[in-house]
């Protein structure tokens, strides 16, 4: 049988940066918004920052980094207000979600369910993941996960939550939650 080899990227010795640059560029491209972020209207998150390295595309990068962006409550609202300006802007033309270099992000923050949350089912049933669904529906545009580092249980789940996925050489995708009798939600 002949096996199809897998679509490598970035292509040919092309930077990671460099082509998640140039991807956005093409997205950017295929809608008609060319304008600049309009960014002073947005208060500033502690968990999450925003940048804009081309005209169109809206960069938040998890800022954790102690925690390795372990996803709390609190960065995942950060999170949706910064989707639901790039919803309302017109000037963002896709969004690109991305971490540090050591971690995308390595998961739930286990230690604030076990305090906010009396038992699983808790998080299931209330504000726990409404808040994470509610973050990621915030916008249509088109979600980029640029994964380097760790992407870990929760950190996968919102990387498969995104339109496309950018994996660095060092990215690691897994889903440890399972021996915790957890179930993925995307």
């Amino acid at each position: 049988r002949n096996n199809p080899r897998p679509t490598v990227f970035p292509p040919g010795g092309m930077s990671f940066a460099r082509a998640a640059r140039s991807l956005c560029r093409s997205l950017v491209r295929a809608r008609a918004h060319r304008l600049y972020l309009s960014s002073s209207s947005l208060s500033p998150m502690e968990h999450v920052t925003l940048t804009t390295p081309a005209a169109g595309v809206l960069v938040v990068e998890l800022n954790r980094p102690k925690a390795l962006n372990a996803l709390s409550d609190a960065l995942m609202k950060d999170l949706g207000v910064a989707l639901a300006h790039a919803q309302q802007d017109q000037a963002v033309g896709a969004v690109v979600i991305t971490g540090n270099d050591k971690a995308f992000a390595a998961g739930a923050d286990v230690k604030e369910l076990a305090r906010e949350h009396a038992n699983r089912e808790d998080c299931v049933k209330k504000a726990c993941l409404k808040t994470w669904y509610d973050a990621m529906g915030a916008t249509s545009k088109p979600k980029i996960a640029a994964v380097r580092g760790y992407a870990f249980g929760g950190g996968c789940e919102l990387a498969l939550a995104c339109d496309i996925v950018i994996a660095a050489e060092n990215a690691q995708f897994g889903f440890p939650p399972l021996s915790l009798r957890i179930l993925p939600c995307v």
